[in-house]
This record gives C-alpha cells, structure tokens and sequence, in this order.
C-alpha cells in the first residue's frame, strides 16, 4: 500500500517548476520525441479539474499519417487509427505498489491520485509557505504533474505518458489526444502534436556552466534559458579526480522561472569537505521523458579559506614631526597562516574614498607602516587579504596634523557667458594634496568689492553661474580661491574678465537741428553715449526714392557732430534718420526728422552787400543794392561767426540797411543777403562780407 509517508522535503523545494496555473478554460497540452521503432507521447492537463476529469475518465489517443519522407499530403485525407482501444487512465492503486517502492516519484504521484488527504504544512522552507496557501487540489495536481516530468514509471503509471511501436521509418504522424467523453460541462481543448520515425536528435548540452568557491562551499550557475522547453530540470554530477563522476544531489535542480525564461541563470549550492583540495562539477539536462542529456563541460576550483567576520584592529598610530604617520596593528595568531597580506588605505574623509599607500601587498608577517606624505585629515585603514582575494578591513583610525598653510592656486582659470547669462567657468586642481574645494566671487566692476556666488565650497572644477544679460555692463569679473580641509584659503586669483553677451542696443545719437542752407541741408546732432558706440549711419528719405537710403557713415569720435548734405534738390521735402551701431552690431535710432530744401530761382542776388562797424552803438549796419526790377517781399539775411557755418539768421521787410546788434567784441562775423520774390521764389545768395567787431 503506498503511504504518505513517501511525499519528501524534496517536493518543498522544487514544486514550483511544474505547477500550472488555472484558465477559465481546460487544455491538454502535448510532446512527442520521434524515434525510428517508438514514438514517446507526454501530455498534462493545465489546471486541476482537467487533471481529476483525465484522472475519472481518461484520455483517447488517435494518431493520423500525414506524409512520408519529407513529404506531407496535402489532400488531408490522412489515415487514422485509435491507438487507445480504452481511455488511458491512472493505474489502479494496487498497481502502483511495487513501482512506488523503488521510486519516490511515483509514490508521489500516487498519493497525489489517491492519498485520503494531502497536508504538506508539516514541510519547511520557502517554497512550502506558498504551497500552503494553496488548496488541497491545487497542491495534489502539482505535484502529480512534477513526479510525471520527473520518472517516466511515474508519467506512465499516471496515464500521461504513451509509447507508440506501431510506427513505419519515414512516415510523419499527427496525433490528437483529448479528455475522454464524459458528463462535465468544461470545455476542454485536444492536444495536437508532430513527429516523425527517424532517428531523434542528440539532446544539447548546458551552456554557460561556471562555478565560484569560497569557504567549503561551491556555487555552480548555467543558462536555464536557451533549453527550458526541453529540460524540465537537471542533475549536478561531482567528482573529485575529474573522471569518476556521481550526483552531487539526490533531488534535481529546477529552473523556478521555468517556462517563461525571465531569469536564465539556475543555481546549485554545494558543500565542500576541505578546502584546498580540487573538486570537478559537470551538469546534465533531464527532459519530460525522463531522459538525461549529455554532460556540459566540466568546471573545477578549490575552496579557499575566508576570512569573512575578522578584521585588523589598528592598535595606534604615531605623528612623527608633524610630517609622518606610523601605523601598528595586530590580526588573529589563529589566522595569520591565511593571510596572503595587507593593505594599507587612506581617505581626507571618513566615507571618502580610500586609497592604497603601497603598489605591492605587504608581508603577511608586517603589523606596522609609515606613511611618509600624510595630508592635514586623514583616515586610515588596514585591509588583511584572504586566500580568495577579497578583503576584510579595520575601522578607520583618524589622524589630524597641524596646517596653517594655504593651499595653491589652480594654474588655469578661465570661462565664457552664453547668450542666456549662463557663464561656465573652469580650472585646474590645486596642486596642494590637501585641497578641499573652491570658492568663487564676482563683480560688475573690478575697482568694486567681489562677491561669492557659490553657496558652499566647490569640490569639482567647474561652476555654472547666471548672470543678467540685459544690462549697461559689458564686462563680468570672477576671482578664485582655493581652501583646505581646514579652510586655510589662498589669496585670491587674478581677476578674469568675461563679456557678456550684448542685447541692449545703444542709446541713439540725437539730431539736433537741420538746417536747409542754399548749399544744401545741414544737419547738427549729439553723440550716443553709450561707450560700446561705434558708427553712425546717416539715412535720407524723399518722394522719389524708395525708402530710406544710406548717405553717410561717421565713426564715433567728438561729443557734437555737423554734416552738410549738399546732394539735394531745391524745394524738395525730405526726411533724415541717424542710426547709432554699437561693437556687437546692434543698432537704434530717433524718429526721423523732416525739412525743405530751398527753392534756388533764377532771381538775382542782391550787389555791393557791405558792412559797418558802430561800436559807439554796438552795432553792425549792413548794406546793400537791390534789383529796381524784380519784386520782393524781403530779404533773408545769412551769417557766421569766426569760422562757423553760414546760416539765416533774420528776415527783414524794409530792405537795406540791415542792423545786427546781438554780437560779442573781438569776433569776426560774416553775412550774405539774399532776396525773397512776392511769388515765394529764392534769389541768389549774395556775396559773404565779412567783418571783425
């Protein structure tokens, strides 16, 4: 009779790999492994009512010959024959006895069938806490479906598993298997699955086996994901001469993210009996058939003594004149033999990082060190390397010199401004072993005090400042200044002088006066003041032309400027603008002024213009000869100081004389007439007179 005594710890750690997960639907999913005198069929329902319905009813098997030699009938009229003269079932339970004695996994499976109860809580390990909170059901088709992939006595003696040795060499079979006929209402999908009698292909080996040893204990990793449709789960084999090889388990190795193939790496832990002894690992695949694969390659190692929980203790260390650190320390006499060596580590900071004082692995007979360049912080360790190579590492041990020096200045320091006010500076390190960082200052204007813009201290070597951009200041000025981890700072860097970008156009000159002259138009204005100025570009408008048109360009040099545009013609309006250029090509300018040319007629100049100085009246009378024949409305009269331009100054109606009174002593002045007709016309200008009051 098989007891329940025979479910094994060895179901808590390898269930999951097999069991299915419920559909709302049934399906009996199937393989086949082709051969050329049998045809092996496996099949397994996917939730457990599939699984009690097949294990009551059982399944029919049909089998239909689709081709041969390659070659596939298409007509579809494809020979059949029942295989299954009855449902194929689970055995009977008297049947089970001498099977289940000798294999575990059919006495599972056997129970699984027809155990009165199925508890498992009295298991341990993570996988049973899952398998727990399972119902009964669920547990039982589990582990039914894991003891058939496991034992071919198992799957046959389940009726899940079929041998077909009525097959022909060269013929192709479909086979359909299918839940017997039987009075439940769930739908439930046929199996449908290939093969062909020939010889079956050789099963691959593992790939990627690789093995990592440590203190008596091995860890042996392979690609479960390339063949987790063929292997259902592996066997490790150990040898300790690599020629003699035997299990290194009794239970087998599942590949828990089987079918899905998310993790592809299956791992084995091993114990070892000794380290320092060679030990030989290979690895084999065992399918749903229960057929094992040929062996990976094999991987070997030996376990190496850890020194995993024991640490150096550093016992003191000494400051020797402020320049040097002497270390001593001390390790277990009980584990000295396992040393390989030490390593001695020192950090500016207690979670800094560490760095080694020597190239080479001390002695491991050496307890003491110097350090013959330390820094004003710093943090020691000692590292006692064990035979596998990795590290156990004492507490640190600070040590605080005395410092009042001044770290160096970065050798480089140097940046630009984009067009957003984003200035980008940087440098190279202090030359100082014990620099801790940077700070930086600004200003706007290097006669004033400069400012720190960074927070807190730089420790890269780089900064991003921003800056306003839209502002009368060209200039931006930034100095450095290095400090140690005792915040002794150096002086100040030289000043380095960055451009803004300039998006401010110019303040724009302004015309003062134009003035239509019979040489033309004259035109007075003030310079910009805007110090980055550096052109003015006169522009002309009148009715014939297009638009404003370029006339003239000034460099910008004295406060006031004149200019007088002689191109024009008589009587004419036009119109003027003076654009102010800055160095970075911005430009702005006043509204445009208008003015008139004057009217130059045919009509005559007035003669014999002369003048006369009465400075008892302080005054000038000026005098001259009209035309007796051409009719005028007055006279316009024109006049210059010293060397000024020559401009109207008064229009009289009486005609000559003309008396000037607004004048200074000791200037020279200079006058011309001209005579204005009752029609509006302009005469000649007459001749300049010139005189010294």
């Amino acid at each position: 009779m098989v007891r329940a005594g025979y479910i094994t710890v060895l179901l808590a750690v390898s269930w999951l790999g097999t069991l299915h997960a419920q559909e709302k639907r049934g399906r009996v999913s199937a393989i086949a492994r082709p051969g050329e005198q049998e045809i092996l069929l496996r099949w397994a329902p996917n939730d457990p009512l599939t699984w009690k319905l097949g294990n009551r009813y059982g399944y029919t098997i049909e089998r239909f010959t689709i081709g041969k030699d390659g070659v596939v009938d298409s007509t579809g009229r494809w020979p059949r024959i029942q295989l299954s003269t009855q449902p194929v079932k689970p055995w009977p339970l008297d049947d089970w006895e001498t099977v289940a004695v000798t294999d575990q996994y059919a006495a599972i499976a056997a129970q699984a069938i027809y155990g009165e109860n199925f508890n498992v809580s009295e298991l341990s390990g993570d996988a049973v806490a899952i398998i727990n909170q399972a119902k009964e059901d669920q547990n039982r088709f589990g582990f039914a479906l894991f003891a058939a992939d496991h034992s071919a006595a198992a799957a046959e003696a389940s009726g899940l598993r079929w041998k077909d040795t009525s097959v022909k060499k060269g013929e192709e079979y479909l086979y359909r298997i299918a839940l017997a006929p039987n009075p439940s209402t769930l739908p439930v999908d046929t199996a449908l699955v290939t093969a062909e009698a020939t010889i079956p292909p050789a099963l691959p080996e593992p790939p990627d086996v690789s093995a990592q040893f440590g203190d008596r204990v091995v860890s042996i990793r392979w690609n479960g994901f390339y063949f987790s449709h063929l292997y259902v789960s592996y066997r490790v084999e150990k040898s300790e001469d690599g020629t003699h090889f035997s299990p290194a388990d009794d239970l087998p190795v599942i590949n828990r993210d089987r079918p899905s193939g998310e993790s592809q790496q299956v791992l084995f832990l091993d114990s070892l009996a000794q380290n320092n002894k060679t030990y030989y690992y290979r690895v084999r695949g065992v399918t749903a058939f229960s057929e094992v694969g040929p062996p990976s390659s094999v991987v070997s190692g030996q376990g190496l003594r850890s020194l995993e929980g024991v640490y150096p203790t550093i016992d003191t260390i000494v400051v020797i004149d402020n320049e040097q650190a002497r270390l001593e320390w001390s390790f277990p006499d009980s584990l000295q033999e396992v040393v390989r060596g030490y390593s001695v580590v020192r950090s500016a900071s207690l979670n800094g990082q560490y760095t080694p004082l020597s190239e080479e692995l001390l002695a491991p007979d050496v307890t003491s060190f110097t350090d013959s360049s330390p820094v004003s912080t710093n943090y020691y360790r000692v590292q006692a390397m064990a035979p596998d190579r990795s590290l156990t590492s004492s507490i640190p041990y600070p040590v605080v010199l005395e410092d009042s020096l001044a770290p160096e200045l970065p050798t480089r320091f140097e940046g630009e401004v984009d067009e957003q006010g984003i200035v980008r500076l940087r440098w190279n390190e202090s030359a100082s072993a014990d620099a801790f960082g940077y700070r930086l200052f600004r200003a706007n204007d290097p006669e004033e005090e400069f400012v720190m813009v960074s927070s807190r201290t730089v420790q890269d070597t780089t900064f991003t400042d921003s800056i306003a951009v839209a502002t009368l200041t060209e200039q931006v000025y930034y100095r450095l200044v290095a400090v140690d981890h005792r915040f002794n700072a150096s002086d100040y860097s030289d000043i380095l002088s960055l451009k803004r970008p300039d998006v401010v156009p110019p303040v724009p000159a302004q015309l003062t006066s134009l003035t239509a002259l019979p040489q033309g138009i004259e035109l007075t204005w003030l310079a910009s003041p805007s110090p980055d100025a550096t052109e003015y570009v006169l522009l002309r408008w009148h009715a014939a032309s297009s638009g404003f048109q370029t006339i003239k360009r000034f460099a910008v040099g004295d406060s006031s400027y004149t200019y007088l545009d002689s191109l024009v013609t008589p009587n004419t309006d036009y119109r003027y603008i003076l654009r102010t250029i800055d160095d970075d090509a911005l430009s702005a300018a006043h509204s445009a002024l208008s003015v008139t040319s004057l009217n130059r007629s045919a009509k005559s100049a007035p003669q014999n213009v002369r003048a006369e100085a009465d400075r008892e009246r302080r005054q000038i009378v000026l005098r001259w000869d009209g035309s007796t024949t051409e009719k005028v409305s007055g006279y316009r009269i024109f006049r210059a100081v010293d060397d000024g331009p020559l401009r109207h100054y008064k229009f009289t109606e009486g005609g000559s004389p003309f008396v000037d009174r607004q004048l200074v002593i000791n200037r020279r002045y200079r006058y011309a007439v001209q005579a204005m007709g009752e029609d509006g016309t302009e005469g000649r200008l007459s001749p300049e007179v010139s005189i010294v009051f």
